[in-house]
């Protein structure tokens, strides 16, 4: 329950413990009214023990964006995203609310973008969306077009989320001089599909 002095149900959806792709979603119902028109989604990968990670889905209100919805996802899977948004939907339905978002924002997740449309069909507008094979051009747009001083957060997202960094692996001798060897540590998040297990 949200505290009082208005509590509400926070807890909206448990799919249950002995269920392959456990989803537990949070919501109060006031924040559940504001997914209407536009909605940004996201998933991090700081999520409690058995889980992959913590989507969490924010709608504007007035000037600014609240945080309507928190779940703890099992995968990262098209199935598993359709099973969120079904329920989000149905606890709409029982306030005698229905989302109809006409543009969601996401980062990287083209099985949530598969699932959005399926869910909400195509005439949704889905924003933010760049495939990883697109990922080298659009750093490299970014690089070009940086504003100065946002370098380092530059630096950062590219090691972070697409080229990776290096670390040292062993020095080696070659051919009578000295040499180190390195290696290709990839990006610091799991890809789509690395968690589904």
């Amino acid at each position: 329950m949200t505290p009082r002095p208005n509590p509400q149900q926070f807890l909206i959806f448990d799919n249950g413990p002995d269920i392959d792709s456990r989803i537990i979603v949070f919501g109060a119902s006031d924040a559940l009214k504001h997914l209407t028109h536009g909605t940004w989604m996201d998933g991090n990968h700081v999520a409690p023990h058995g889980f992959c990670q913590l989507y969490i889905i924010r709608c504007p209100l007035g000037n600014t964006a609240v945080s309507a919805i928190y779940a703890l996802l099992q995968r990262k899977s098209q199935h598993t995203y359709e099973n969120l948004l079904r329920a989000i939907v149905g606890n709409c339905s029982c306030l005698q609310h229905q989302p109809d978002p006409l543009t969601v924002v996401i980062d990287f997740e083209s099985a949530m973008m598969r699932a959005l449309k399926a869910v909400f069909g195509d005439h949704i507008a889905v924003q933010g969306l760049l495939h990883v094979d697109d990922l080298p051009a659009g750093v490299e747009f970014l690089q070009e077009n940086t504003p100065d001083g946002l370098e380092p957060l530059l630096a950062y997202f590219d090691s972070t989320n697409c080229s990776g960094t290096y670390r040292r692996v062993r020095r080696q001798a070659d051919e009578g001089q000295d040499g180190v060897v390195l290696r290709r540590v990839h990006y610091l998040h799991l890809p789509c599909g690395m968690c589904t297990k």
